[in-house]
């Protein structure tokens, strides 16, 4: 793991926005996370995180709380409708610099080697 890796935190995140949507996209990504969420000291409602069901994305909350996105969330980060700030967790915990999704157009990737999906004339 690289120096730079080592500093990203959950916490560190929220230094990008009060609110970040986080991509999980594995099953060894989802105990990173949760484990990190543990020693970092977010909740998930009154439980812990250790205790969540595993889902693909997940908010981060500047109050040290994680949520559920809901499909209205899963719905918007695919399709980045609204004002979130979204990442994907695999390449934020290697230390990638290309760890911030960004909205794609016409065809172009910006800012991701990994198109997730296709909506119309957008490629993320």
């Amino acid at each position: 793991m690289s120096d730079n890796a080592k500093k990203r935190t959950l916490g560190n995140l929220l230094r990008l926005d009060d609110r970040v949507w986080v991509r999980i996209g594995t099953e060894k990504l989802w105990k990173r996370f949760v484990k990190a969420a543990e020693e970092e000291g977010f909740r998930l409602g009154k439980g812990s995180p250790l205790e969540a069901e595993r889902d693909s994305v997940m908010v981060v909350h500047a109050d040290k709380t994680i949520t559920y996105p809901g499909i209205n969330g899963h719905l918007g980060f695919a399709r980045s409708e609204g004002p979130m700030t979204r990442v994907d967790y695999g390449a934020y915990t290697e230390g990638r610099d290309d760890f911030l999704l960004t909205l794609v157009t016409e065809r172009r990737l910006v800012n991701t080697k990994r198109p997730a999906f296709v909506r119309s004339e957008t490629v993320w």
